[in-house]
């Protein structure tokens, strides 16, 4: 997506105002602009990610195979749920800011040290995502900072 608008040329092109800068094409809407830095601390597009990041693991390591399908399936679509609601966007960044500022600032807190410090926050408490889903966010979000940082 960036790499079309980088390529698409508009050089030696005269823009007097705003208006005209949607006839080149080279922009990019609120909801892609989210999408980007979502996958960019993530580290990938989390909805063709099959896969469950590393440190989540130990959490479904106990159920089937089948189980640990289903629970990955789930937590996806709970994100996916989270994200797209437009009626709790504010509150979806607030998570995520919190998550990432958390490993920021302490990169080897656990799951469960950085989900107990956020537990509280209207995100959990709606029951968008459950407390599983909301790990795995966790995980998604500290992998991804990983990947960021080596």
């Amino acid at each position: 997506m960036q790499s079309v608008l980088k390529n698409q040329s508009i050089h030696l092109q005269e823009i007097e105002n705003a208006v005209e800068v949607l006839q080149y094409n080279k922009y990019l809407e609120k909801n892609k602009i989210e999408m980007l830095i979502i996958n960019r601390i993530v580290g990938a597009d989390i909805f063709k990610n099959i896969g469950a990041p590393l440190e989540f693991l130990p959490i479904i390591k106990n159920y089937d195979l089948d189980s640990q399908k289903d629970i990955i399936h789930k937590c996806n679509s709970e994100i996916s749920l989270m994200i797209f609601n437009n009626s709790d966007k504010v509150i979806f960044w607030s998570f995520f800011e919190k998550i990432y500022l958390l490993l920021k600032e302490k990169y080897t807190y656990t799951l469960d040290e950085i989900f107990e410090k956020i537990k509280e926050e209207k995100i959990i408490k709606r029951k968008i995502l459950n407390n599983i889903s909301a790990k795995y966010f966790i995980a998604l979000i500290k992998e991804g900072v990983e990947n960021e940082n080596t």
